[in-house]
């Protein structure tokens, strides 16, 4: 859960996890996973109401949505966890219904077979972008 005043920690340290990534780990999910995100297009934006319906796993990697670059160099600083569906949704709502998330986040499905059909962003705004995998 968030702290008291309903804000998001950028270390996620609010989140109940499964496990916590080191940042060896986080960063290398965060860049493999940054380098195929131009086989996702925009699928629609849902608020927190609709987010329950459209987390089909039970299982999730939430990172920060914050890619630092220098030059055509892309860095990772930002953290990583694996949680639990409920979990996630438990983290997210206080700062959501204050309107102010602060803390950009990829909600990223950890499946055992096949690539990842979809995931979500999230900015600032308690909007939640869901982005699915190109058709071929």
């Amino acid at each position: 859960m968030s702290d008291s005043l309903g804000y998001m920690e950028y270390d996620l340290s609010g989140l109940k996890k499964i496990k916590s990534m080191s940042k060896g780990e986080a960063r290398d999910f965060f860049l493999d996973f940054y380098a195929r995100r131009s086989n996702y297009e925009f699928h629609k934006a849902v608020d927190y109401d609709e987010l329950e319906k459209i987390l089909d796993e039970e299982v999730y990697m939430v990172l920060n949505n914050e890619p630092r670059r220098k030059g055509k160099q892309i860095f990772f600083t930002g953290n990583a966890a694996q949680a639990y569906k409920k979990d996630i949704l438990d983290f997210i709502e206080p700062p959501v219904k204050k309107h102010d998330l602060i803390v950009p986040l990829l909600i990223v499905p950890l499946k055992d077979t096949g690539e990842i059909d979809y995931f979500i962003s999230t900015q600032e705004d308690p909007v939640f972008e869901i982005m699915r995998l190109k058709k071929k």
